[in-house]
């Protein structure tokens, strides 16, 4: 008798243990979410300075400082929408949809949750995939287009005037 109630101890917290390892997983997950969306938020505060001092731009050459403008806009629109991307946190059953639920004893209802856990980190890493490209394709228009706001401040282009018109 001694064994057996060891045995289902040792069941019990192997399921609280594996429990506790796929949550850990999903925290650091979410972190690395909570990363992204802090890292995206610096990019769009820099480009909203960068467009200001931008509009302020009154020198030749202006087709550069348009383009970088555009650039910003579509750096900030990039990272706006990879803002937007909202991560799902772990499944909540209602009683209707799964009666029962919230009625089981521990053990069970630790083995119940492991699956859903597991679920939302898929969830969650698929969400963390989206944001990471959009990150990515943010951080290059952005550099490209900070580049270019730069830059009409430097080169200086000469129009010649070609058949007479000036």
């Amino acid at each position: 008798m001694g064994n057996a109630s060891t045995g289902e101890e040792i069941k019990n917290s192997s399921s609280i243990v594996w429990y506790q390892a796929i949550l850990n997983r999903y925290n650091s997950v979410s972190a690395a979410n909570n990363s992204i969306d802090t890292k995206t938020g610096v990019i769009i505060a820099t480009a909203v300075a960068i467009l200001v001092y931008a509009s302020q731009i009154t020198t030749a050459p202006r087709i550069l400082a348009i383009l970088g403008i555009i650039g910003l806009v579509a750096a900030i629109v990039l990272c706006l929408k990879n803002v937007h991307v909202r991560p799902t946190s772990t499944e909540v059953h209602t009683t209707k949809e799964k009666p029962g639920y919230y009625d089981q004893n521990d053990k069970d209802f630790i083995w119940q949750l492991i699956p859903d856990l597991e679920n939302s980190l898929k969830k969650l890493n698929d969400i963390n995939k989206t944001k990471g490209e959009l990150y990515v394709w943010g951080v290059y228009t952005f550099v490209i287009a900070s580049a270019l706001v730069m830059l009409s401040q430097y080169i200086k282009f000469t129009v010649v005037p070609v058949f007479g018109w000036a």
